[in-house]
Order: structure tokens, then sequence, then C-alpha cells
């Protein structure tokens, strides 16, 4: 998380909305209102949000008293000045890792809110407990539950800004649960509902690329191609996006690289293109994590053929970048936490050794379901 009143759209976070909120921590100071961050880089300030719908964000200029509306689609994210009691609750456990009574405390709200108990003050707020239960049950790798909770947006907000991505979450999980079927029928009614609602190019967009991702029988040249296409029609008005299909073309040749049927550039082409992403000032803090994921792998093969000791501290510092800095991008952070303990191991010290356990049991702890904690548990 960025902020405890943070709510971040479907493509992820930028830097400067981290740079922003580390600022505002460092210095001690609290938002005087609510802030929107727009896929631009751009802040709306001093505002009040009144409402959140699929198609825009309605708030009120603090300065003028007048309401304005801005395209949901244009929304990365938004800082709320204050959260309804019980959420403020559920997101104070969370920032002491207490996941439990985080959970049951949205839950407590939701329920209430579903019950009747309606929130007069803040008509946002249900829906973003809503998408918190998704985020949460993901990070901790439930997918079953994350599908639940996909499902319940799904149905009781189907005018949030977070549908969409309610639909991408669910299609990512039944995907990695091995249901490539479901995975598609969700997109496939995504899709759906783009058109019936007219919805801006971005869904599209990221629909189109979740396709693409979710298909395990699209592979080598014919996945880049599909990859570049959305690439180049997401261009510079949607960088998330673009980033994103970046990172998938540049894992494309590194699965190549690695089962030794791509050319012998597979392993540069790849890193080129992760290259190209950590170098971007636009890219998120998913993308960023996929970035210097795939070029510790990149680094990592290197070293394998070439033994040499900094070619494998290099690994493992891009891959403790990630442990560190993008620890809650649950798609990267497993592998990379893996990783730096296969760095370590064959670093060969005494302390190294240490170090890689510390990793291994790490990987198991906080992401059990995860194909790292296996292969984590064969080296411990």
């Amino acid at each position: 998380m960025i902020s405890k009143h943070s709510t971040v759209a479907p493509s992820g976070r930028s830097r400067s909305l981290l740079t922003a909120c580390l600022v505002a921590a460092v210095l001690g100071s609290s938002l005087s209102a609510d802030r929107i961050y727009l896929v631009s880089g751009d802040p709306l300030e001093e505002i009040t949000i009144i409402n959140e719908t699929m198609s825009e964000v309605t708030y009120k200029d603090s300065e003028r008293g007048k309401e304005k509306t801005v395209s949901a689609a244009d929304v990365l994210a938004i800082d709320y000045e204050s959260l309804p009691a019980l959420v403020e609750e559920a997101e104070n456990a969370l920032a002491e890792n207490n996941y439990d009574v985080a959970f049951e405390t949205f839950d407590a709200y939701l329920l209430g809110h579903l019950e009747g108990r309606a929130e007069r003050r803040k008509l946002w707020a249900p829906a973003y407990v809503a998408n918190r239960l998704i985020e949460l049950y993901t990070l901790v790798g439930d997918r079953k539950e994350a599908i639940a909770a996909a499902d319940l947006l799904i149905e009781k907000f189907p005018e949030s800004r977070y549908l969409p991505g309610a639909y991408m979450a669910k299609a990512t999980a039944l995907a990695e649960n091995g249901d490539g079927d479901g995975a598609k029928k969700a997109l496939d009614k995504l899709s759906d509902l783009i058109v019936k609602q007219d919805l801006p190019k971005r869904w599209g967009l990221e629909c189109r690329l979740f396709k693409i991702l979710v298909d395990a029988g699209l592979v080598g040249d014919k996945r880049r191609t599909e990859l570049r296409g959305v690439e180049t029609d997401a261009g510079g008005d949607y960088p998330t996006v673009r980033n994103r299909a970046t990172v998938a073309i540049g894992e494309s040749f590194l699965a190549e690289a690695s089962q030794g049927d791509g050319d012998s550039t597979a392993l540069g082409k790849a890193r080129e293109h992760f290259e190209d992403v950590i170098t971007d000032p636009s890219a998120d803090e998913e993308t960023l994590a996929g970035a210097y994921t795939g070029l510790g792998d990149c680094q990592y093969q290197l070293a394998a053929t070439s033994n040499k000791p900094e070619d494998i501290r290099a690994a493992l510092m891009t891959f403790m970048r990630v442990v560190v800095l993008y620890r809650d991008e649950v798609r990267y952070s497993p592998k990379a936490m893996f990783y730096a303990g296969r760095c370590f191991d064959k670093m060969g010290g005494e302390e190294d050794s240490v170090r890689a356990q510390k990793l291994y049991k790490r990987v198991i702890r906080s992401h059990p379901e995860s194909p790292w904690a296996e292969q984590a548990a064969d080296f411990k």
C-alpha cells in the first residue's frame, strides 16, 4: 500500500504518487482534503470526493465549492482525507500486519452496508472496501476468496469504478488456479460490458492485455505480436498498459531463453525490454516489480554460464530490490524472494547460507500457495 487512505485504480501506482505520499509521511503532515491522481501524473488537489461510478468521479472544489467530474478511466488513484471509523480501524490493523482483524473489520463494515445500513456521508466507501478485500485476498494468495470477493463487487456494485478491475482480478485468479476457460469467460463478460457501456479506450486495452496474459496457449512470436499491438495502441496515452505489455514481451523472450529453444539473442532481447520499463519515469510499481524480477532472472542466467561472483551479486541486488520495495506485488515478489535465496546459496559463505534459509522460510510463510514456496521447501 502507498497510504492507508489511498485507493488505486486497476492499472497500478505511479512513482509520482509514491513520492508524494512518502514526502507527506516524512514531513508528518496530513492531507487537508481529498486528492485525485490522474493517469497523466497530474493531481487534483484541495477537493472533496462526493461519489464514484464506473464512468466518472464527482468531487467538490474546496476553493469554489462547485461540483465537478473527471472520467473514472483517467483516475490512477485517490487519497482520502478520512475514512469511515470501521474502515479506518481495518486499515490501521493492516499497517500493523494484523490481517485477521483487518478482514473481520472490513467484512463487518461491508455487511452493515449490504444489510441496509448505507454509508450516507461517504458514498464511495462501500465499493472501496469491496475492492480492498479483492486486493488483500490476492496479496495473501487466497485465490478462492479473491474470486468470491470479485464476484461480490461485480454483483453488488455494478456501477463502481472498480468493476473492470474486479473482472480482471477474477480472471487472473482463475487462470492461476488452472481454470483458463473460466478466466476467458470473465474477460468476455468484461468485453461485453465495455461495448455495452461504451467505456473509454483504456478499459478495452486493459481487457485485451489480460486476455493475452491468461492465454497459456499463446506463446512465442504469436504472443509477442499480440502484445506489441497493445503496446502500440496504448502509446503515450496509457503508459501503465503499455509498460505491462512491454514486461510481458520481455517475459516471453525470457521463457524462450530459459527453455533453450529461442535464438541466441533471446536473453538480450528480454533484458532490453525490462530495462526500457525500468528507465521509464511513468512506470508504476507493478511493472517495475515485473521489470526488475525479469532483469534479475536475466542476470541469474548469465551468472550460471559466466561463473563470475560479480554476476551473481548483480542478480542478488536486483532480486532484493523487488523483495524490499515491491513486496506487495505478489505476482513477482515470491519469485524474487526465492531467487534471492538461491543467489545467497551460490555465493557460498556461511552467513550467506543463513540469509538464504531466512528467505526460503519467508516465501513459505508469506506465500504458501505460490509455486515458489514449493521450490523453497526443497532447499530447506
